[in-house]
């Protein structure tokens, strides 16, 4: 009953936190729409960092920039009657290339997070603790957040939250571990056409990989993937390639799987080379991506003012993921990352699904999720019985991880 109840409990502040979400309200779809129309590719995003430091100034928030070795990378804060307990709002700006641009929604979670530590923000100088909003760009690439974490950026905060648009609305999020796989193969150069026997063929040893991983896919767990593409296989037909290079996206849903399916691509590459007569190497060229570890007593407030806001929840595991930079944080700190809709059937990383989110849907699910968010972060700064069972279950799945590990 006491868990019931915390999940439809209003603060004190709650009235004064929606009131200033409607003072926002044109800033938030502001943020959103002129985030879409200025697309910038991952590591580029100056002008979108400019843009949102400029509104969070104005509203009294400290911007400090750049932030853990990232130059489009900040950090935004007001502060309340004391620095702890500290309610960290990530945001995204990164977009996709050519057309593509804000096609995986980006421009919205910037928006919404943003937009939830305006409204916070507003009432902190009555609560304990602090809220900030950090921008994490580069999710698109090389997981701009693990390298935050990496460089310290998360250590004096207590927890995280955004979210993600989406075709489905849902607050238990799951997301597979992902690490990139590069696997160059080393040759020898000859005349393709009057002595080949005198060299080695990289780009033999790389198709027979390739073709090998289709073998190798049927010996793993369905929930499995590396899709990959041949980056290099030569400079020209009439010379044996003395060099070639595949890169994969390596993917399981959890990190102790994906340890163990890395190590057999790597045994697959060892044998294509051996089989050649070829040397290789395998490197990561993206950072560790673990899966989503979602905080339940977060997403159960969380999920409560998401159907608040009229958006019905997805409580079936979902059957389709991608992988989350943000899954590293929730390893790290509790966190959520709910997906709320903007369609029913378009895909992400397509320019429809990025104009969805300049709809007319797109934008209530926006104001939606902002405020969900806002009043999720005033629970945890409110109520101490939320934190203590939002930080004792992240100990107890710390603890499980770990026995994991050991066995």
């Amino acid at each position: 009953m006491e868990e019931k109840l915390l999940m439809t409990e209003k603060f004190p502040l709650s009235p004064r936190v929606e009131q200033a979400l409607e003072r926002h309200r044109e800033a938030i779809l502001s943020i959103s729409r002129t985030l879409f129309e200025n697309p910038e590719l991952s590591g580029e995003e100056r002008q979108s960092v400019a843009f949102l430091a400029s509104v969070l100034k104005e509203h009294g928030f400290e911007v400090t920039q750049p932030v853990g070795g990232l130059e489009t990378a900040f950090r935004a804060e007001r502060r309340g009657r004391s620095e702890r307990p500290r309610v960290a709002y990530l945001a995204e700006y990164d977009a996709l290339p050519d057309e593509i641009g804000h096609g995986c929604g980006h421009n919205l979670i910037a928006a919404a997070s943003t937009g939830a530590a305006l409204a916070l923000g507003d009432v902190i100088g009555e609560l304990e603790g602090s809220v900030v909003l950090l921008g994490t760009p580069a999710e698109e690439t090389i997981g701009g957040k693990i390298e935050m974490l990496r460089a310290g950026a998360f250590e004096d905060i207590d927890t995280a939250m955004m979210v993600h648009p989406s075709n489905e609305t849902r607050v238990n999020t799951t997301s597979l571990a992902a690490y990139p796989v590069e696997v160059i193969f080393y040759g020898k150069e000859a005349h393709a056409a009057s002595s080949p026997e005198l060299g080695i063929n990289a780009l033999d040893a790389l198709v027979t990989f390739y073709v090998s991983l289709g073998l190798l896919q049927k010996q793993l767990r369905s929930d499995v993937r590396f899709p990959g593409i041949i980056k290099e296989g030569g400079t020209r037909q009439n010379i044996v390639p003395a060099r070639a290079v595949g890169i994969f996206s390596v993917r399981a849903a959890d990190t102790d799987y994906l340890d163990y399916v890395i190590e057999r691509i790597r045994e697959t590459a060892q044998a294509a080379a051996q089989a050649h007569g070829a040397r290789f190497e395998v490197r990561h060229p993206e950072n560790y991506f673990y899966e989503m570890c979602t905080n339940q007593a977060l997403a159960e407030v969380c999920g409560r003012h998401i159907e608040e806001g009229g958006l019905s929840l997805i409580r079936t595991p979902r059957k389709k993921m991608g992988s989350l930079d943000m899954g590293t944080v929730s390893h790290t700190l509790p966190a959520i990352h709910p997906m709320i809709s903007v369609c029913d059937e378009l895909s992400a990383h397509t320019p429809e699904f990025g104009r969805a989110t300049q709809s007319e849907r797109g934008q209530h699910a926006l104001l939606v999720a902002a405020r969900a968010l806002a009043l999720t972060g005033l629970a945890y700064l409110s109520s101490d019985d939320l934190r203590r069972r939002v930080h004792e279950e992240f100990a107890q799945a710390k603890k499980k991880a770990s026995a994991r590990k050991a066995s």
